[in-house]
């Protein structure tokens, strides 16, 4: 499946694929050496700051 869709219903058949993504949108920035740094635009939305903090809450 690709970022694009790649979702061909449940017969697949070829209707055509439903995006599953917004589009992305990324900074990047060329690092010494032929590396790149990659970064999102969009700032992160509100999360919990431990794993175990959503552990609790859905055992609640």
């Amino acid at each position: 499946m690709h970022a694009t869709g790649g979702d061909r219903g449940p017969a697949g058949d070829n209707a055509t694929p439903t995006a599953l993504f917004a589009p992305p949108r990324i900074e990047r920035r060329a690092l010494p050496g032929g590396g790149w740094l990659v970064r999102s635009l969009e700032p992160l939305a509100p999360h919990a700051p431990r794993i175990t903090d959503w552990l609790w809450h859905w055992a609640a």
